[in-house]
C-alpha cells in the first residue's frame, strides 16, 4: 500500500506485536433479550427500530457492528460518536439500546449489571453463540515496527526487549 509516497508493505518490518483488543455486544438491562439470538430475533421483527452506538463512523466498533449486521442479515440505526467513553456513557444513560464497544470501556458496567453482555468477538473470546452469529474474527492490532532496511539481528534484539508477555 503507498501512502505519501511510502509502500507500507516493503519500507517497514514488525517486530512485534504489543496489543490485541476485543469489542463487546452490549445492551441495556431493559431490552428484553438475553442473548445474541435474542437480539437477531428483536432487530428483524423491527428492521431499522433499534440503533447500536459505537466510538464513531469507520472506527473498529463500528465496522465490527456493520459487519455483524450484515452477516446476521438485520438492519439497525447507527449512532457515532466521538469516542467509546460517550457511546458507553449513553448506553448507560439509556440513550441508545445497544452498543459494540472495547471491552475495556464495558465490563466494569456489565460485571455490576448496568449492561448485559451480549457477546465478546473476536471467536476465541467466546461466547461460542456470538462467534458462531457473526463468524468474525475482528480485532485490533497494536505493534511495533522499524525501518525494513534494519537488520534481522537488530530486529530480534528489540522484540525481545519489547515483548508483552499475556497476561
Amino acid at each position: 500500500m503507498l501512502v505519501g509516497g511510502t509502500n507500507t508493505r516493503k519500507d517497514f518490518a514488525p517486530i512485534t506485536l504489543t496489543a490485541r483488543a476485543s469489542n463487546v455486544v452490549a445492551v441495556q438491562p431493559s431490552l428484553a433479550v438475553r442473548s445474541v439470538k435474542e437480539w437477531i430475533a428483536l432487530a428483524k421483527a423491527r428492521p431499522d427500530a433499534l440503533s447500536y452506538a459505537t466510538s464513531g463512523v469507520g472506527s473498529k466498533s463500528h465496522l465490527t457492528a456493520a459487519r455483524f449486521a450484515s452477516m446476521a442479515d438485520i438492519r439497525m440505526e447507527h449512532t457515532p460518536y466521538k469516542g467509546g467513553a460517550q457511546a458507553t456513557t449513553d448506553l448507560l444513560a439509556g440513550q441508545v439500546p445497544s452498543g459494540v464497544t472495547p471491552i475495556a470501556s464495558a465490563l466494569p458496567h456489565i460485571t455490576v449489571a448496568m449492561l448485559k453482555e451480549q457477546g465478546v468477538e473476536p471467536a476465541h473470546c467466546a461466547p461460542d453463540e456470538f462467534a458462531a452469529a457473526i463468524k468474525s474474527d475482528v480485532q485490533k492490532w497494536e505493534n511495533v515496527i522499524t525501518d525494513a532496511g534494519i537488520p534481522q539481528e537488530s530486529r530480534r534484539r528489540h522484540r525481545n526487549v519489547a515483548h508483552v508477555p499475556a497476561i
